[in-house]
């Protein structure tokens, strides 16, 4: 049987380049764009929950267990984040958790690690020595990636201090403890939670205290997360002297889709440094 002229052209484009076929499946957006920087535009990288998708109450779909069967490498945060993802990744020899819940010095890895210039360049790391083991052939490529995007980190942890040195002595409320890392990066105060983990809802004593203190202007800023429960945050009376802002930790504006995780960060560090701005009124 002849050959044809497609057939052809798709053995060779194969032979020249055989990791056009190749998958890299990232669980979430953050975890996404950092591969991105390590492992450049030749792969294929996707991901796996769609953007602002909530990884905490994420439910695994019949496609979404084929792509991740099928994909060379699984990048995900780990099973402190992704407690629904344990049982499928926890057993895959392609899976790399980025955050394996170890302690480092005095503190526990966050599973919101990306969060933190500092803690994300053990994340990238991470990223390619498993990039480097899947496909050794470009090793380089990768460790070149590596050296400059940890110089852009080193850019970007500067930049967020001195921007986000003027929170620094505001009482804050946290819809969620996603910031709790960045938070004790940059002395930022780690505030009061109202929905710690993986927690639906929060308890009855968190909800009366921050009641409270909302109510007679005790607090500067309360920081909501669009990809959480918003029940309990339209019950309480904020006062006029504090401030509501709103920031996805994946998305950083919400109903945005960052094209990088520097793109990412800056937006998530904007919006968390209008916590420093008052209102009219001035503060108490």
């Amino acid at each position: 049987m002849p050959v044809s002229k497609f057939t052809t052209t798709l053995f060779l484009i194969l032979c020249v380049n055989p990791v056009w076929a190749q998958k890299l499946v990232s669980t979430i957006l953050p975890v996404q764009l950092i591969v991105k920087e390590i492992a450049g535009d030749d792969l294929d990288n996707a991901v796996l929950m769609s953007p602002g998708s909530s990884p905490h109450y994420y439910a695994l779909s019949m496609s979404d267990r084929q792509r991740l069967a099928e994909a060379d490498l699984v990048f995900w945060m780990g099973p402190d984040l992704e407690a629904t993802l344990r049982r499928v990744l926890a057993s895959n020899d392609k899976s790399v958790p980025l955050v394996a819940g170890e302690t480092l010095g005095h503190a526990r890895e966050s599973p919101h690690a990306w969060l933190d210039p500092i803690a994300v360049r053990t994340m990238a790391v991470r990223i390619a020595d498993a990039l480097k083991g899947r496909f050794p052939q470009f090793s380089r490529q990768f460790t070149d990636n590596l050296k400059e995007f940890e110089r852009r980190l080193r850019v970007l942890d500067e930049d967020s201090r001195a921007q986000l040195g003027s929170l620094r002595d505001l009482n804050l409320v946290y819809h969620h403890d996603s910031f709790t890392s960045l938070a004790r990066q940059y002395g930022l105060p780690e505030g009061i939670v109202l929905l710690p983990g993986h927690a639906r809802q929060a308890s009855v004593k968190t909800s009366l205290e921050v009641s409270r203190i909302l109510a007679e202007g005790e607090v500067d800023c309360v920081v909501t997360d669009p990809t959480l429960p918003s029940g309990l945050l339209k019950t309480l009376k904020v006062s006029q002297y504090t401030l509501t802002v709103e920031v996805s930790p994946l998305l950083g504006a919400p109903e945005t889709v960052p094209e990088s995780y520097f793109e990412l960060m800056e937006e998530v560090v904007d919006r968390l440094s209008l916590c420093g701005k008052r209102t009219a009124a001035g503060k108490r």
